[in-house]
């Protein structure tokens, strides 16, 4: 969950436009020194950079914040605790692939690659285990032949509990 205050969606506003899933730095009146450098070198630019986990980060005012939370702010004038990626892609901030989510729901949409090369699915003694964490405790769904009927078995109780929050790691 992030803390730290965003800055307002006027403020926002002010400073950006929104393309693309992106924001863009706005020229600023040409007042100091420091806004003449802006115009010449920012504005017009793509704001923000990559981090180590694939998320767009932007600083200003001496913070730096996530990129999706600034364009929920900026879209809607407020921002949920948490915003989950639709596509599961942490670059991609087109707005219509930014929701609101519980961190149960955030987590049903996350990757997880494993061996078997199917979500919560894992090989045990020659058969294939599928298993899903409800409410912070593991319930077992069965054993399988093949990763493919696990990854089924899974599938379903993951739709049954998180509708369209529900991925699949699929091969």
């Amino acid at each position: 969950m992030n803390t730290k205050e965003l800055p307002s969606q006027a403020e926002l506003r002010e400073l950006f436009w929104y393309k693309d899933g992106a924001l863009v730095w706005k020229p600023r009146p040409p007042i100091t020194q420091y806004d003449r450098r802006h115009n010449k070198h920012v504005a017009g630019m793509v704001a923000g950079c990559t981090d180590g986990r694939g998320y767009i980060v932007v600083r200003f005012g001496g913070i730096t914040y996530k990129a999706h939370r600034l364009i929920y702010q900026h879209h809607y004038g407020e921002c949920p605790p948490i915003i989950d990626h639709i596509n599961r892609d942490p670059s991609d901030n087109r707005i219509e692939n930014l929701r609101p989510a519980t961190n149960s729901e955030s987590q049903a949409n996350r990757r997880s690659l494993n061996p078997s090369g199917f979500k919560c699915v894992r090989e045990r003694g020659g058969r294939f285990v599928a298993e899903i964490k409800l409410r912070g405790k593991l319930k077992h769904l069965g054993s399988f032949d093949t990763p493919e009927e696990a990854s089924v078995a899974y599938m379903n109780a993951a739709r049954q509990q998180w509708g369209e929050f529900a991925t699949g790691a699929m091969k």
